[in-house]
């Protein structure tokens, strides 16, 4: 079948053969400057225990369990400014998973303190948050720092060898989905 001198069986199996090397053009980019990188930088990270990277839609989210640190705020950052310079323009989240790694005691430490936790964040009292975390860490025997900068309040809990990350906003948005930004993770 020809229009015009046109043969639409050249024309389909050429759109075939462009749309494929299209497709494999596409994956073989994701695959190799994407994927293969952010896996080579959380493998050779000093501070990442596990980590697992899920895509959805145009979002990567990506799900890390972190080694104990002495810093959580500073690790938190620098995984964020890592994670922007492989995935340069794509927009992506991190969570920390690191439930796993705390004992009972760490959980209800966390379940105790919840709630100066939420009512600083609201009010704005930090000053008092602090004082009100320290002493019962020395009550509880646990081990507790706390850091904070505009966006986020970061709560690391230790006792003896477990240990339990929590970054709480600071805002109405979860810190994970305020990080959701064209160029990536910039705004922790």
């Amino acid at each position: 079948m020809e229009f015009k001198d046109i043969n639409v069986r050249r024309v389909m199996i050429f759109l075939l053969v462009f749309l494929s090397i299209l497709f494999l053009a596409n994956y073989v980019y994701r695959i190799y400057y994407i994927e293969k990188p952010l896996k080579e930088f959380y493998e050779n990270s000093s501070i990442v225990k596990d980590y697992e990277i899920i895509n959805k839609n145009s979002i990567k989210e990506i799900n890390l369990t972190l080694k104990q640190v002495d810093n959580l705020k500073d690790a938190y950052d620098s995984l964020l400014v890592g994670t922007e310079k492989v995935l340069n323009n794509k927009k992506f989240v991190i969570k920390l998973e690191n439930d796993k790694n705390a004992d009972e005691k760490l959980n209800e430490f966390y379940y105790k303190i919840q709630f100066v936790v939420y009512e600083a964040i609201q009010k704005g009292d930090f000053l008092k948050m602090s004082q009100y975390i320290m002493a019962e860490s020395q009550r509880s025997n646990v081990n507790s720092k706390l850091y904070i900068d505009e966006k986020n309040l970061y709560i690391q809990l230790n006792n003896e060898d477990k240990y339990l990350y929590k970054i709480v906003s600071r805002t109405d948005t979860p810190y994970w989905a305020a990080n959701i930004t064209e160029r990536g993770n910039k705004n922790d």
